[in-house]
Formats: C-alpha cells, structure tokens, sequence
C-alpha cells in the first residue's frame, strides 16, 4: 500500500511540473518587455491599446483590420498613432460598442483619417439617443465621408477571409441601459477566438446566455473595465476564457477592476491582463496563442 501512495505521489508531482514549466513559458513571454517580436504581416493579432479609462482593441487579420471602440476623448490621438505605427491605412470594420465618451472619444479622428468600411453600431431606444458633442462629432464624420452605418444584432456575421466577426448582441433592447445595449462581437480564426462586449452588465450577459450562443472564446475582454455591474460567474462560466483583459485608466475615479471581480476571475487560476498595469497587451493568434505587452 505504501508503494502505491508513493507512486501516485510521484505521478501527481509530475504533472504539477509539468503544468508549471507550461504556464511559466507564458509567463516568460508576456513578462518579456524589453524587445516586442514583430507580428507577422501574414498572421492575426489582437490588440488591446492602453487608452486610459476607456476601450479600443484593434484585429489584425492578414491584410484586414478591425477596430472596436478607439478610446476617450482626452486620448483621442493614441488610436490613430497606434494604427499609424502598424502600417494601418483602412478599418475594414469599425463598430463602436455603445456611444459612451470613454469607448466612441477617439472614434470620429479615426473615421476622419482612415479609410473604413463597414461600421457597426448599436440602435438605442430613443430616451437613450445622446446629444453629447462626443456623440454629434462622430456622427458628423461619418456623414461627411458619406459613410452608411448598419446597426448591430445578432447573428450579423463578416466573413474577411480565414476570419469570422460576429455580432452576437445585443439580443435584445434594454430600456434603461446604454451599457446593456452595447454590441458584442466575437472575432475567430481557425478555432482561436476573442470576445468583446463592450460595458455589457449582468442584464444582457445573462441575455446573451440564454439566447443559446456560443460564447466560448480564449480571450475575453472584461466588461465595462472591471465593474463589479459585470462579470458574473455564469457569464464567464459560459465564455470559458483562457486570458482575462481588462481596459482601464491608473488610479481611475471609479476604482475600477473592482475586488470583487478580481476575486471571481481569480478563481478560474486563469492570467489576467490589465493595460493600467502592462499598457499595450497583444495577443498572436497566426499558431498558438502568445501574448506580449508594450509600453510604447
């Protein structure tokens, strides 16, 4: 008997090993921030750009680029300069989440100095429409570039190729909540995804859930940076994610991440990326799934 217990011992030191020496080599890669490996112009990368208290993350598949959300106002320059740094000249697809001043701030610079394509944005019950200058000056670039707007819902599929992006929400209109009707959008490329939603509450992640989707995916962006509104442990249940990424400012006024949904990700032993802590986060999904971060 004690022969055995030693051998199962020895078996499940091993595996713990083994399991170490896998998560330290993603460690090492994404703690690797003195030089960031060129991204190939034959691949697919995501990008979570640090914009402060806000979101914008940018899809580099081959030769289209997909853009969701281009930050704040007060940074409404670091999208455009970061798209520039990457040789990107037209957004395939453009879709702005929800028209809150932290995710569409950056949005009509952008729709002003790039070529666009397709732009996706959510339809708001009328007692929601905004009137904030934000709001108007990206409207405003939009009809002058005589650019048409298709509204975001689900089951609105872009094909690009190898690459799916998917609307998968909103699935419903929610009267009282910008943040609820916000699109959510999952993008994959040869079985690897990732899924963005905005600053979609509990409300329409528990819509999402019952709606019978998929929304299974390797990374997920964490709604609405943190927020304890968000984050349930069924929704993330649901979506199954490998890597956790949450948008938002240092020492931002709203204290986000908030503890109590730090303390639910961290149950899923899963890595959390903050672009308040490591700026530029980067995923390569060309093979496996590597992540980098940069400062610049």
């Amino acid at each position: 008997m004690r022969k055995n217990r030693k051998h199962g011992n020895n078996t499940k030191t091993f595996i713990s090993i083994v399991i170490v020496c896998l998560f330290a080599f993603v460690i090492y890669q994404f703690n690797d921030n003195k030089t960031l490996p060129p991204l190939t112009p034959d691949g697919i990368s995501v990008h979570f750009i640090n914009v402060g208290q806000g979101d914008s993350a940018l899809i580099k598949a081959f030769d289209t680029n997909i853009l969701v959300d281009a930050g704040p106002n007060i940074q409404s320059e670091i999208v455009p300069k970061y798209l520039r740094s990457y040789g990107v000249e037209r957004i395939d697809l453009l879709v702005a989440t929800h028209p809150h001043a932290d995710h569409i701030g950056g949005m009509a610079a952008v729709v002003s100095g790039f070529e666009i394509g397709e732009i996706v944005m959510p339809e708001l019950p009328y007692s929601l429409t905004p009137t904030t200058k934000t709001y108007r000056n990206l409207l405003d670039a939009i009809a002058e570039k005589e650019l048409s707007v298709t509204i975001a819902r689900q089951g609105l599929v872009y094909t690009f190729g190898e690459v799916t992006a998917e609307i998968l929400g909103p699935v419903q209109k929610f009267a009282d909540s910008e943040n609820n009707n916000s699109a959510v959008i999952k993008v994959t490329y040869d079985g690897k995804s990732v899924l963005i939603g905005g600053d979609i509450e509990k409300e329409a992640e528990n819509a999402l859930i019952e709606s019978g989707q998929d929304l299974r995916a390797n990374i997920l962006k964490i709604s609405h940076h943190g927020s304890n509104t968000s984050s349930t442990v069924g929704f993330l249940d649901a979506v199954r994610a490998d890597f956790f990424v949450i948008s938002c400012g240092n020492d931002n006024q709203y204290g986000h991440p908030h503890a109590e949904v730090i303390a639910r990700l961290e149950r899923f032993n899963k890595l959390i990326l903050r672009t308040d802590l490591y700026h530029n986060i980067i995923f390569d999904l060309t093979e496996s799934i590597s992540v980098f971060h940069s400062r610049s």
